[in-house]
């Protein structure tokens, strides 16, 4: 349900994008379609502060309503998680050749060579799609928030660890800081809730587990993402191949769960007109979010997006009460204002660290060029 997350280089700072579809959005903001990179302009609105505004407001209604349909459809047919999920692989792919017959996008021919260029990442599209998704239909949608908060700290690990097969890189003091303010956040919002009359978890241990299982699961599939990047043209590309992919993949793995058994035995009524409408709204939703994604992304800087995203999960806990009539404590909201609060500071160490990197570029090719005139 939660489609991955890209990280990108945007205007100096790592950010997160959506790639198709995108029905329960990364902590920090992400989805999972394509990425887009836009060259530096020092500055937050490109455009102007009207379609900044627009664009913002765009991305935050659509992300909401996409975590609180999914977790509607969830609640109504707690049984087929994995069937809800392929009905919304099958509409990202429907929507984006529909796009493609429209002449909006162009996309590859699926062929066994190119099915086999993205054949790692969406084996990983799968296993993480269905971590999210299990672990949405476990938590309260308010509690998703933290139960999925340690993306960051797992990027961070994976960076530290050079496993994305770059060159080594260094973790400021920053960055690890503002990963601890992330663990507090996950540790108190998912420990303190459960012991509050709010939570609605069958097992702290499961859901604790289903979380940091599904965070760390997004980290490695952005580094597998990254390096499959280097092989397909484009991201759009990458995003319609692995999820077709995923959508073949996922079939036995539906057959092994025993929910094509349960859907076969199902209600019209009470079980394949929920699903159904469901998969028909959150397809949708999930184009729209990662064309609003993409946008505010273009005319954000990094740190106004995270902002924005920070100010969507408070927006999304609220909207969670009033909906889905889930029961908030302090410990909860503790719990994504600490989580918010790493994650903007991380952006925010992460630009001034690019800021940094480009100043000192500058000065050492201005020192060459100073001695080759001489």
């Amino acid at each position: 349900m939660e489609h991955q997350d890209v990280t990108s280089k945007e205007r100096g700072a790592e950010v997160d994008v959506p790639l198709l579809p995108a029905p329960v959005q990364h902590p920090s903001g992400g989805g999972s379609l394509a990425c887009c990179n836009s060259k530096d302009t020092g500055h937050d609105a490109v455009d102007s502060s009207s379609t900044v505004a627009m664009s913002v407001g765009f991305y935050m209604v659509s992300a909401i309503t996409m975590v609180l349909a999914n977790k509607s459809v969830l609640n109504a047919v707690p049984d087929l998680p994995l069937v809800f999920l392929l009905g919304q692989l099958i509409m990202a792919v429907v929507m984006l050749r529909g796009a493609s017959v429209a002449r909006f996008i162009t996309l590859p021919a699926l062929t066994a060579a190119s099915c086999r260029e993205v054949m790692s990442v969406s084996v990983l599209n799968v296993v993480t799609l269905a971590l999210n998704t299990y672990c949405l239909r476990a938590v309260d949608a308010s509690l998703f928030q933290v139960a999925r908060g340690l993306v960051i700290p797992f990027t961070v690990a994976l960076t530290a660890a050079n496993l994305h097969g770059g060159a080594p890189t260094r973790i400021s003091p920053a960055v690890l800081v503002c990963c601890l303010l992330i663990c507090l956040g996950f540790t108190t919002g998912m420990l303190f809730d459960a012991a509050s009359p709010s939570y609605t978890g069958a097992s702290l241990a499961r859901d604790m587990t289903l979380g940091a299982l599904a965070s760390a699961a997004c980290a490695v599939h952005a580094v597998a993402i990254k390096r499959v990047q280097a092989r397909v043209a484009r991201t759009l590309d990458l995003a319609y191949l692995s999820n077709a992919v995923s959508a073949v993949l996922l079939v036995p793995v539906i057959a092994c769960t025993g929910e094509l058994g349960a859907l076969a035995g199902a209600s019209a009524e009470t079980v394949w007109r929920p699903l159904a409408h469901g998969i028909l709204v959150t397809g949708v939703l999930g184009f729209l979010i990662n064309v609003a994604g993409l946008l505010q992304i273009k005319v954000t800087s990094p740190l106004s997006h995270m902002v924005s995203s920070a100010a969507r999960g408070v927006l999304q806990t609220g909207a969670a009460a009033l909906v889905l009539r889930e029961v908030v404590g302090p410990a909860r909201m503790a719990g994504i204002a600490l989580i918010s609060a790493g994650s903007m500071g991380y952006v925010w160490a992460k630009s001034r660290e690019a800021a940094a990197g480009r100043g000192a570029g500058v000065s050492t090719a201005g020192a060459k060029g100073g001695k080759t005139k001489a």
